[in-house]
């Protein structure tokens, strides 16, 4: 199609846009034929078997390889910071993050690594004790999915897949990142491969962070850093698999992580206004003054060892699509340190209904704490292409922990 310009001259504006709408219209049809992409990711976690994100009937999102490669951050949860819907929790330990999914707590969000769950017998929720360098891809379910993944998947589930060998013989990876904010350095080396039927992996990272940069304030009055807000990971793994049979339609895998945390908790001075009430006959009556001068939460250990094998048969008849069946043993070793010192000027107290002199006060209290927590687990899925139109899955899942 040919405009001559000069014979739209006489036409008036609404003509002129017609026409030029209409001579536009087709190239804009063109393009965005040329530009449609279909929404094609797979996804496991919000139906338990293989569907695509649009088909699948959960809210889903994935978070893919090259994204996690192209942010380079620090930690699970700071890949997931820009999933709608999805929050990151960092309060008083900022080297531990935890996921908070449409305003649910993070105790009601059921974290899995490759389709097992990651056991974390404490009120607030598991911690991603895992390196980001490792990861394949994130799936994330928003909203309940207690049917699938049990009783505490009420805010949603995450599951991390994380890799498996290269497709070449050998690929080494190497990688190094610094973050300003807490002076943080981290690194990671892997090497990973396939040789015909067997695929490879063999990882290592870490990082170290001090005490973070922030601006002075309530928390930080004398300092630009926030006190004790450091944090330490090592993380190692391996991965081994194998395709068996004629087909190779049969795949067996061993995965070994383990994955040591070290994290100071930041402290909140703050002061009391009333005195603390002795025992016995003597009761304090006022307070002019009682600070609380120093308060840490330190976790030196929050270790996390873990072995898993997995199994998957897939086409094995035009009944059976699937069958899947994984073990695992989980250990993870917590310890806690608390601190806390009381100071105070001009404490009044009573004695048999008679106020003492003010006095001073100093008082410093120390604790120390020890547990782990062994998880022993597994389970079994079936899927059954019982109609050509739909798919039964069936399963059983056990866990075992003290």
């Amino acid at each position: 199609m040919t405009l001559n310009f000069h014979e739209l001259l006489p036409m008036n504006r609404t003509r002129l846009a017609v026409v030029i709408a209409a001579a536009i219209t087709p190239l804009m049809a063109a393009h965005a034929q040329e530009k449609t992409t279909l929404l094609d990711t797979m996804t496991v976690v919000g139906t338990r078997t293989e569907t695509t994100v649009r088909d699948n009937p959960a809210s889903v999102s994935v978070v893919e390889r090259e994204q996690i490669e192209k942010r380079g951050a620090d930690s699970v949860a700071e890949l997931l910071r820009d999933v709608p819907g999805v929050s990151v929790v960092d309060t008083a330990v900022a080297g531990m993050k935890r996921i908070r999914i449409r305003g649910e707590q993070s105790n009601r969000v059921v974290i899995l690594v490759d389709g097992q769950e990651m056991t974390d017998h404490s009120s607030f929720g598991a911690p991603f004790l895992i390196d980001p360098s490792n990861i394949e891809r994130i799936e994330v379910v928003r909203g309940p999915a207690s049917v699938m993944h049990g009783a505490k998947a009420i805010g949603g589930v995450i599951n991390v897949i994380t890799k498996k060998g290269a497709t070449d013989p050998v690929v080494v990876e190497l990688g190094a990142g610094y973050f300003s904010g807490s002076k943080g350095k981290q690194a990671s080396a892997a090497v990973s491969g396939t040789l015909d039927r067997f695929d490879y992996r063999l990882a290592v990272s870490g990082d170290d962070h001090k005490d973070r940069r922030v601006a002075k304030g309530r928390h930080s009055p004398d300092s630009t850093k926030l006190p004790n807000s450091g944090s330490e990971n090592k993380d190692a793994s391996l991965h081994l698999g194998m395709k068996l049979g004629e087909r190779e339609n049969h795949y067996l895998s061993f995965k070994a992580n383990e994955h040591r945390l070290k994290a100071d908790g930041w402290e909140d001075n703050f002061s009391l206004v009333k005195g603390l009430p002795a025992a016995g006959i003597v009761n304090s009556v006022s307070a002019g003054h009682i600070d609380v001068t120093q308060f840490n939460a330190n976790l030196p250990k929050r270790d996390l060892k873990k072995a898993g094998l997995y199994y998957e048969g897939t086409d094995l008849s035009p009944l059976v699509r699937k069958v899947s069946a994984d073990v695992f043993y989980q250990k993870v070793d917590r310890e806690f340190d608390n601190f806390i010192r009381l100071e105070g000027d001009d404490v009044v107290y009573e004695l048999f209904g008679s106020p003492l002199p003010p006095s001073q006060i100093a008082l410093s209290m120390a604790s120390s704490s020890k547990d782990t927590t062994k998880t022993f687990g597994g389970s079994t899925q079936i899927d059954l292409a019982l109609h050509e139109d739909h798919y039964t899955v069936a399963g059983l899942q056990y866990y075992l922990g003290n």
